[in-house]
């Protein structure tokens, strides 16, 4: 799904053969009607009139995207006018050009309507038999997905450059509003209209407008998006747009980089210690800062599972995630490796008219506390850079936040699954805990890129997962 239009098939489905989000909306009680997005191209155009133009075409047609490529040849091409496709005539079945691969950033949301379904109805008798057209489909392809509002524009645009640097090439921002959607596409780019409907009611104390206090909105339409990118076999590698990258991992190699990876559905990054229930049972929780969402049938009835317990005014996505995990699951944690399983129980399934057998069970991992870093400042040292030369790169040997300097590579392997590509005891995420304010995160951002930040709180440089602490026995009455 890509964009707003794409957004809106509910559990009554408002287009054929659309997977449900499964939370009862209807038609125009969320989202304006209407598809925008446009791709990334390798440069910051400079030319006003062709960033224009991109804009134009990215909101004058629902379902059809604006799409550039990376050569630098054409970008110097002649630019078509967003009305050029309207005008050409359509090509008979027998001379029309053989169908395209979808290019690694599209999905089906973004081409036009008739190239999702062979034309039904009467044909002609002269016409010869319709050929059926390539599917558009990309299962198993990762895309790395961040929501951001207008008010986060400046670390948007940090955390995107930083992805594009590094060689990342599945990144979309989801806009929330139209401010830093025609922001972003004017600089060409990829980017997802996630923007609430004007006739959204509003609620007193609304961070970002349309999207609920404390964002409870926000948290829910999450939640049902994953679900249908996944149910569509599209995987998910959700992040917040604050997060800064320390180093490429290549996404084969973070989730299928051992035979246990790739059987795993849900990545998460450790969280600090709420939902307080389950870091209580746990010893820590899992983080919807950072996860990642593998399609499949297990993934969709979790998703389910923690939407059931979405409710309005009162959603947190990391709270429904990790209990649905903690009650319904029945989750059983291998500390060593990281990696958990649990099953769906019974009652629930029915509950949810779970049926498949392949959904019931799910295998979870949850990765170092190091290799995806979200903490307190608390929990971090300011050392001086020189202090750091000819250290191994670990934990506690690498400037947080910073982009690794090359010669540190991915060798040597020292901790992590037998066989492993990933060195899970170098930061590769980090994510300080700050408050929910654009220019405060922007400023941090600025900090850790100037200074030099460590690890310093010992257990979270270690990369098995914590016991939870043992609860204190009440005193006896004297």
């Amino acid at each position: 799904m890509l964009g707003a239009a794409a957004a809106i098939a509910t559990g009554g489905g408002t287009s054929a053969g659309a997977p449900a989000l499964g939370m009862g909306w209807k038609v125009g009680d969320w989202w304006r009607l209407g598809d925008r997005t446009t791709s990334e191209v390798a440069f910051k155009n400079p030319d006003p009139a062709k960033a224009a133009a991109i804009v134009k075409a990215t909101t004058a047609r629902a379902g059809v995207g604006q799409t550039q490529t990376n050569a630098a040849a054409a970008a110097n091409a002649p630019q078509p006018k967003p009305t050029d496709a309207a005008q050409q005539q359509p090509q008979r079945p027998d001379t029309a050009a053989p169908p395209q691969t979808t290019p690694a950033d599209e999905t089906p949301a973004r081409l036009p309507a008739e190239a999702a379904a062979v034309p039904t109805g009467p044909a002609r008798s002269d016409d010869p038999p319709l050929k059926p057209l390539r599917p558009l489909n990309q299962k198993g392809q990762w895309k790395i997905v961040a929501f951001a509002s207008s008010n986060y524009l400046g670390i948007t645009k940090a955390w995107y450059e930083r992805l594009t640097n590094l060689g990342y090439t599945e990144h979309v921002v989801a806009a929330m509003d139209d401010e830093i959607f025609a922001a972003l596409a004017k600089l060409g780019y990829r980017v997802e209209d996630h923007v609430v409907s004007p006739t959204e009611a509003t609620e007193p104390g609304e961070p970002v407008r349309g999207w609920g206090r404390h964002l409870w909105k926000l948290w829910r339409y999450r939640l049902a998006y994953v679900n249908r990118q996944t149910q569509m076999g599209r995987n998910v590698f959700l992040v917040d747009v604050d997060t800064m990258w320390n180093r490429k991992v290549e996404l084969r190699d973070l989730f299928d980089g051992t035979p246990d990876d790739s059987s795993a559905d849900v990545f998460f990054s450790q969280g600090t210690v709420y939902p307080h229930d389950a870091f209580d049972a746990w010893g820590f929780v899992g983080c919807m800062g950072s996860v990642a969402f593998r399609a499949t049938p297990r993934t969709s009835a979790l998703l389910k599972a923690a939407m059931e317990d979405c409710k309005a005014g009162a959603c947190d996505d990391q709270v429904a995630m990790n209990g649905a995990l903690l009650r319904k699951y029945g989750m059983e944690w291998n500390r060593a490796t990281g990696f958990g399983h649990g099953a769906l129980a019974e009652p629930v399934a029915n509950r949810l008219k779970v049926t498949d057998p392949n959904a019931m069970n799910i295998r979870v991992r949850v990765w170092p506390k190091p290799f995806a870093f979200r903490s307190f400042m608390k929990d971090v040292r300011r050392v001086e850079m020189a202090s750091l030369a000819g250290t191994a790169g670990g934990a506690s040997g690498v400037c947080l936040g910073q982009v690794e300097p090359a010669a540190l590579g991915e060798a040597p392997i020292t901790t992590g699954p037998k066989g492993a590509v990933v060195d899970y005891a170098r930061p590769f995420i980090v994510a300080p805990l700050l408050d929910k304010d654009g220019d405060k995160k922007l400023e941090a951002w600025n900090k850790f890129q100037r200074l030099c930040f460590v690890i310093d709180t010992p257990e979270y440089r270690r990369t098995a997962l914590p016991q939870p602490t043992p609860a204190v026995p009440a005193a006896s009455p004297q």
